[in-house]
């Protein structure tokens, strides 16, 4: 039954990811849009999407953590963590490369609103 348990909890914990990347798609058009606002940016639906991308997190590396003590093999709970952070750091890097690219070609964004 623990295997069972533990199979749900990274289950809900990867369902709870995949709404993270569901939401970015949904927000999308309101970014977009001719005059976005800081509303349609900071909503509290972006805040509860980033609560729940993290309890998923916390939630599939429980259950990684389960099956590597109930396997005995530790490489699983190894291997998601690695996954984990590899995922954070490329989202980071990912960012911060939009940041300089938007920056690099901000007066060429002014003048198409002009």
């Amino acid at each position: 039954m623990a295997v069972e348990s533990d199979r749900m909890m990274g289950g809900v914990g990867a369902a709870l990811i995949a709404v993270n990347a569901v939401s970015v798609i949904l927000v999308l058009p309101a970014l977009l849009s001719s005059y976005p606002t800081v509303a349609s940016t900071f909503s509290p639906f972006s805040w509860t999407v980033s609560l729940a991308w993290f309890a998923g997190i916390i939630l599939f590396m429980v259950a990684m953590k389960r099956f590597a003590v109930g396997y005995k093999t530790p490489s699983i709970f190894d291997n998601a963590l690695y996954g984990i952070l590899a995922t954070i750091v490329v989202s980071v890097v990912a960012g911060a490369v939009m940041v300089i690219f938007i920056f690099m070609n901000f007066s060429n964004i002014l003048s198409a609103f002009n």
